[in-house]
């Protein structure tokens, strides 16, 4: 049977909550729907509790699962793998410590089968507990629209100012995707991948019902506050804004994640290194050669950052005491 949704999980040192995220997806899960679960090196007992949930399956939803194993690269060079395999006509991204409402594939289907959009967004509710004790903190959804859209200059503005690229949340016509990959070695890869994406796009399928539970995983390798994390968030960070702004060169759109990303880089950097540091950072980053299109910024604290920088900045962290 062909398939019309592959999704990609890569798994690493999520022995706490994977049997829960398996699960979630276990029950609602039928023949045309491709797993593809990626072994990204995990030194603990993920693998063993993943294969256990799928051992106790009739074969034709084990025949559903595809594993895959890698030393440890991260998730960006999971994905890729996995990519490089899958076939069906979509492709959605889980991460292994949420958990998918018992509606997610069928409203995907639904979305799929009568509509066929280059994209679909989805929305999600953000928790924070352990099993059976979820907290939910917040919806998180991309805008505030439901149904088809095509992609227009105006509406991928609205999406750029909204800087929303968590790619969970996101499920693509696989055709489209081609030879995008994710880049490795780096934190938010996401938004250099969707962001060169979503530009290309005819049209985009805005989903109003909340399909996805995400994480607040303290214990998260975004959230660590190791030295070594913490670098590797800052390289990721000038990676991110240097790739952004050489690409506003080829659009102009680029202004709008140039003028976010080091918002909040400068944010956090201030946070864990100082505001000396936060100042030394900013005028490394600054337009001198004012590629930026302010034009595009629609809102207005991104507008004043761009024009006043770390002043700013230092007066919002003030004003907020």
């Amino acid at each position: 049977m062909s398939k019309i949704l592959s999704l990609i999980i890569p798994v690493y040192n999520v022995e706490t909550y994977v049997e829960e995220c398996i699960n979630s997806l276990i029950i609602q899960l039928d023949n045309r729907v491709e797993i593809i679960i990626v072994n990204d090196g995990t030194p603990d007992e993920s693998m063993k509790i993943i294969e256990h949930c799928i051992e106790a399956l009739p074969q034709n939803l084990q025949d559903c699962f595809i594993i895959l194993n890698q030393k440890n690269q991260g998730q960006s060079a999971a994905r890729n793998k996995a990519l490089n395999i899958a076939c069906g006509e979509y492709v959605g991204f889980i991460d292994s410590d949420d958990i998918l409402d018992g509606n997610y594939i069928k409203e995907l289907f639904r979305i799929i089968n009568g509509y066929e959009p280059d994209i679909i967004s989805i929305r999600a509710a953000r928790f924070k507990k352990l099993i059976n004790d979820q907290d939910v903190i917040s919806e998180m959804k991309l805008l505030d629209k439901v149904g088809l859209y095509d992609l227009t200059d105006e509406l991928k503005i609205e999406i750029f100012n909204r800087h929303y690229w968590f790619i969970w949340s996101y499920i693509v016509k696989r055709s489209i995707i081609k030879n995008n990959r994710f880049i490795s070695g780096i934190y938010f890869e996401d938004a250099v991948f969707l962001s060169s994406l979503v530009l290309r796009l005819d049209n985009i399928y805005f989903s109003d019902k909340k399909i996805y539970n995400y994480r607040y995983n303290l214990n998260g390798s975004l959230l660590s506050a190791s030295s070594k994390n913490v670098q590797k968030n800052i390289n990721s960070y000038k990676f991110i804004i240097n790739y952004f702004y050489n690409e506003i060169r080829n659009n102009n759109f680029y202004s709008i994640s140039y003028v976010i990303s080091l918002q909040t880089y400068l944010a956090y950097l201030k946070d864990k290194k100082g505001i000396f540091a936060m100042i030394k950072a900013y005028y490394e980053f600054l337009d001198y050669h004012k590629y930026v299109n302010k034009k595009l910024l629609l809102n207005r604290g991104n507008l004043l950052f761009y024009k006043f920088g770390v002043f700013f900045l230092i007066f919002l962290s003030i004003f907020r005491k």
